[in-house]
């Protein structure tokens, strides 16, 4: 989003502004507040309103907020009717020129050619950042740009390689990422919670769970899996890297806007999936979201099969999977700790299932 230089009011507004999004996706919207008038907000009232037909929320990351507010942030979501609450007592300052609050975490579940994410509230209640009683973002009128939506699109494109139509044919939805106690950063692999059967095609997601927004400048990964067992199929549509076996990260761009573009390749003889990104001008602040997709189909007719990630690589000094800032590691100070944040996932194999179910 580009800011109106002849603004001059505070607005709040979504990161993205618009998103285009596949049945079954997962995507992310960030409310910020822009604070022209450097005012000091001490409380926050925010309304979100969505289409639960079209789309639904899954989980909120309210770390930014959490860190100004006397005590963590009230939540809550009517998922039939369509809204989200964020409330709290701010204490910490909020006059960064831009201050993100909370990150909410959606997937898409049917096709619409557009649905609005809005910051509007119910009948009798208001979207608010008050300072001293006083709302300081005004009401978004007509041509008022203080309440910025968000616009998303949900679309199945024509496949134009057998992979991707493979990628339209086997996506599901995904369980939530595992959020366990704590708030370290670690990195997790999801897979649909059934049996996938013989034959089969379906995904599984590599996961950055980054509850306290750390920021980081490389992200290394190193994935196994028995070739024996699944076939990974090519998924690089809008890739960063289009060459050779490509994992899926097209979607997750504005997530994590990447320009350092080191790596993303399967070697399938050795079931190896080698991935590498970072940040050319210094560790950049993410939150926790999907990196990269995985599209696989089962080889296995029975039993379990697996992806897990493998912190060494035999073949190298340092750590083949990694999220570091500056050359640390942030999955912690030796091996032992680091594979403590690293979370693999078994498949079960159904032979009763129909394939592609």
């Amino acid at each position: 989003m580009k800011l109106n230089p002849e603004l001059h009011a505070n607005a709040l507004y979504f990161s993205p502004t618009m998103r285009h999004v596949r049945p079954g996706d997962r995507f992310v919207s960030t409310i910020s507040f822009y604070n022209d008038k450097k005012d000091k907000a001490d409380a926050a009232d925010l309304w979100i309103q969505f289409d639960p037909r079209f789309i639904e929320p899954e989980w909120i990351d309210a770390a930014p907020l959490e860190k100004v507010a006397a005590a963590p942030p009230e939540m809550k979501v009517w998922g039939e009717q369509g809204f989200i609450r964020i409330k709290a007592a701010i204490t910490g300052p909020l006059i960064e020129a831009v201050n993100p609050l909370a990150t909410i975490h959606w997937r898409a579940l049917a096709e619409v050619p557009s649905t609005r994410i809005e910051l509007t509230a119910p009948p009798g209640e208001s979207v608010s950042l008050l300072a001293k009683g006083k709302n300081i973002i005004p009401a978004g009128l007509a041509g008022s740009n203080a309440r910025v939506d968000m616009l998303v699109r949900v679309a199945l494109p024509a496949p134009e390689t057998p992979g991707l139509r493979l990628v339209d044919d086997a996506r599901r939805m995904l369980p939530a990422p595992p959020l366990e106690p704590g708030r370290r950063l670690r990195l997790a692999i999801v897979a649909p919670e059934r049996e996938i059967p013989p034959g089969g095609v379906a995904t599984a997601d590599v996961v950055l769970l980054n509850p306290e927004r750390e920021a980081f400048d490389d992200l290394k990964l190193r994935i196994r899996f028995d070739p024996q067992a699944v076939e990974v199929l090519d998924a690089d549509e809008d890739n960063y890297i289009t060459g050779g076996t490509n994992i899926f990260d097209g979607d997750f761009h504005e997530a994590f806007p990447f320009t350092s573009l080191g790596e993303n390749r399967v070697d399938p003889a050795h079931g190896v999936i080698s991935y590498r990104m970072g940040s050319t001008s210094g560790p950049m602040e993410c939150g926790s979201g999907v990196v990269a997709r995985i599209v696989y189909r089962m080889k296995r007719q029975s039993g379990w099969t697996a992806f897990w990630f493998e912190r060494d690589d035999p073949l190298a000094p340092a750590p083949a999977t990694d999220v570091a800032a500056d050359g640390r590691s942030l999955l912690g100070p030796t091996r032992a700790i680091a594979a403590q944040a690293l979370h693999g996932v078994q498949i079960p194999v159904g032979v009763g299932a129909a394939a592609g179910s």
